[in-house]
């Protein structure tokens, strides 16, 4: 196989030779083209339209012989604009998920290498999903120590009753706010404090997601400890457990915080020092209004 570079046939961003997914738009390289043969997307998107005007040139001189072919070309573009729109959905769908879960085995075999600047909205699947998994981790874990506490209650003949003010939807809304002023804040320091003026939210958000899919798994793992506790008697060494996951996933995602901010820049601005202590501190005061008002 050549050196030469290679694009993706769908988006033409660059890719590896032996990609079998782009990580720019999901688009499936083992189903259309050859990989080898990707490079000359550019060069065929540049005479597309020269060749659409000459067809529409054509068409216009064509003679009443040629209109009865038109019209035939006419009725199967009809058809096949009357696909269900439900396929163009799935295949849109496969592309995504095919295209996202490839970038995020790449993060996770080099997280500091992730691109941050694929789809804009892998970074958000990512810490979609590990909100959901921390906020079921969480809710059952409280349930279930405010469950063992009204009975150790009852068994005092005590009327106190713990569960009264929980709720799990008030936990969902917390870790939202919370991932929400990580990514808010990080993304204000990268762009305005370190002088990054090509950051979007969105590929920080990839950026940072890059950074902590790792936490992905530790996350699940600690739900399925959650459940099987959940079903059983509680144990010491089993919420122990989910704890040790839970506080070593909130470890790698202020690594990843403080890291992603200073990530490739090479643009002069604020000392790292200083400006990493200020992203500190306003993740601690936003943390901290968050947990009073809720």
């Amino acid at each position: 196989m050549s050196d030469a570079q290679h694009f993706c046939p769908h988006c033409g961003h660059p890719i590896e030779s032996d990609s079998k997914f782009c990580v720019h738009c999901g688009y499936d390289l083992t189903a259309g083209a050859s990989v080898d043969n990707a490079s000359n997307t550019v060069a065929q998107r540049e005479q597309t339209g020269a060749f659409e005007t000459s067809s529409e040139q054509g068409t216009n001189d064509a003679t009443p012989g040629n209109e009865q072919g038109s019209q035939s070309q006419t009725d199967q573009s009809q058809v096949e604009s009357e696909q269900p729109v439900g396929e163009d959905t799935l295949r849109a769908a496969r592309q995504y998920s095919d295209g996202y879960f490839a970038w995020w085995v790449k993060s996770l075999k080099r997280p500091s290498e992730s691109d941050p600047y694929v789809h804009q909205y892998y970074g958000l699947t990512s810490l979609a999903i590990s909100i959901l998994l921390v906020t079921f981790t969480v809710t059952l874990l409280i349930s279930q120590v405010l469950t063992v506490i009204d009975e150790f209650a009852s068994e005092l003949d005590s009327n106190f009753s713990a569960g009264a003010s929980f709720s799990g939807v008030e936990v969902l809304i917390l870790i939202l706010l919370i991932a929400c002023v990580y990514v808010l804040i990080g993304w204000a320091m990268r762009r305005y404090a370190f002088r990054d003026s090509q950051e979007t939210i969105f590929s920080y958000a990839n950026r940072l997601a890059g950074l902590t899919n790792v936490t992905m798994i530790l996350n699940a793992v600690a739900l399925l400890l959650t459940l099987l506790l959940h079903s059983s008697a509680m144990s010491f060494k089993g919420v122990a457990a989910i704890f040790i996951l839970l506080g070593f996933s909130s470890a790698i995602l202020n690594i990843a915080f403080l890291y992603s901010q200073v990530q490739h820049v090479s643009h002069e601005g604020m000392d790292k020092v200083y400006g990493l202590l200020l992203a500190e501190v306003g993740v601690g005061i936003g943390t901290f209004i968050l947990l009073a008002i809720i």
